[in-house]
């Protein structure tokens, strides 16, 4: 016989690791306040799952506790927990949104990998890691604002994310990995804060609807093919006065021949003087503010 409702006994302190790997047929978890962890795999691959609430007793969620849960819709998480996992909610294909609570520091590698369906997610201030791969497809997410307290995005983080329209970041980002946003085709603008020393190779990769790019001053290096097959590049504003050191396959079939490239008063001359930057149509000046 099926079980429709998991009810978990008061008596539990701790859910296992696999305790219901697989397990077929129930569409809902009660999880009781006595519960204080969550261990790794304990719900993977519960597919007839489509709602969970976790409460606050609960501190820890552990690696792919809910992967592939592909009818799961909806997640609360509490405000006890401070780290979601590796893979905790990776190939969740019809989870649509999520918040991260204000008590999370950190999103493991993986962790909403391949949520086809997740429109939209919350990021609060104290979150500091975004890790490796954290979002990747998520084909249907139309926006990220990062805010000013994450440090770290983790390499092919949003890459494949076809609906993401817009980026915001905060201020003490340094690095902007490789193939973070790589094949993101509906972005069509980005601005790169000051605080942004590095910029990974592919990071932009195929985003073929990008448009306007604005580079910040504190930007010293940009990796191999960062902005490559972008053809519908047309303004490209670089606000370093030292042109960042790249590779002159930064912008392969990009077309920015027909591109215009801003720089900033007195640095003209510095950017014409490379082969990568000098290969845009026309070097015109950032008028002062």
């Amino acid at each position: 016989e099926e079980i429709k409702d998991l009810i978990i006994p008061n008596s539990v302190t701790s859910i296992c690791d696999d305790a219901f790997y697989g397990c077929h047929g129930f569409t809902s978890v009660i999880i009781p306040n006595s519960v204080r962890s969550i261990g790794n795999r304990a719900f993977f691959g519960c597919d007839g799952l489509t709602s969970v609430i976790i409460p606050n007793s609960v501190t820890s969620i552990g690696d792919g506790a809910f992967e592939n849960c592909s009818n799961l819709t909806s997640i609360i998480l509490p405000n006890s927990v401070t780290r979601i996992n590796q893979s905790t909610f990776e190939s969740c294909k019809n989870l649509e949104s999520i918040t991260i609570p204000n008590s999370v520091t950190s999103i493991g590698e993986a962790a909403f990998q391949g949520c086809k369906k997740l429109k939209s997610v919350n990021f609060h201030e104290g979150l500091i890691t975004i890790g490796p791969w954290s979002f990747m497809g998520c084909t249907s997410l139309s926006s990220v604002v990062f805010p000013n307290s994450v440090t770290t995005i983790g390499e092919v983080s949003f890459e494949s994310c076809f609906s993401l329209t817009s980026v915001s970041f905060g201020n003490n980002v340094k690095i902007i990995p490789k193939q973070a946003f790589a094949y993101c085709e509906n972005l069509s603008s980005v601005s790169i804060p000051n605080c942004v020393t590095r910029i990974g190779g592919w990071a932009f990769y195929k985003c073929k609807n990008l448009k306007t790019v604005n580079i910040g001053k504190g930007t010293s290096k940009i990796g191999k093919e960062s902005f490559s097959n972008c053809p519908s590049l047309t303004d490209f504003f670089c606000y370093s006065e030292i042109p960042p050191s790249t590779s002159v396959d930064l912008f392969k079939d990009s077309n920015i021949e027909n591109a215009i490239l801003h720089v900033n008063a007195g640095s003209v001359d510095a950017y014409k003087a490379l082969e990568t930057w000098s290969s845009f149509k026309e070097i015109v000046i950032i008028p002062e503010k």
